[in-house]
């Protein structure tokens, strides 16, 4: 796999669910590209846990929310 490091730029916002066992934080890619901005929110998905990465296969206010409020800043 090709190496991000450094090579990325702007900002960026991860999310991920707490559950999901497929994706996860991208903290490791945030920390070889200095130039980026970046936000990571972990998401508990509680009325539905465990949905891990599925919890974003549908419009849902547990992560459209913290997508608005970032993109406003």
């Amino acid at each position: 796999m090709a190496s991000n490091k450094g090579r990325l730029k702007g900002r960026l916002l991860s999310l991920y669910d707490a559950s999901d066992s497929w994706m996860g934080s991208c903290r490791e890619v945030f920390a070889d590209n200095p130039d980026l901005r970046t936000q990571e929110i972990v998401l508990q998905s509680g009325l539905q846990p465990g949905m891990g990465h599925s919890l974003f296969y549908a419009l849902d206010k547990i992560w459209i929310d913290p997508v608005i409020d970032w993109l406003n800043k």
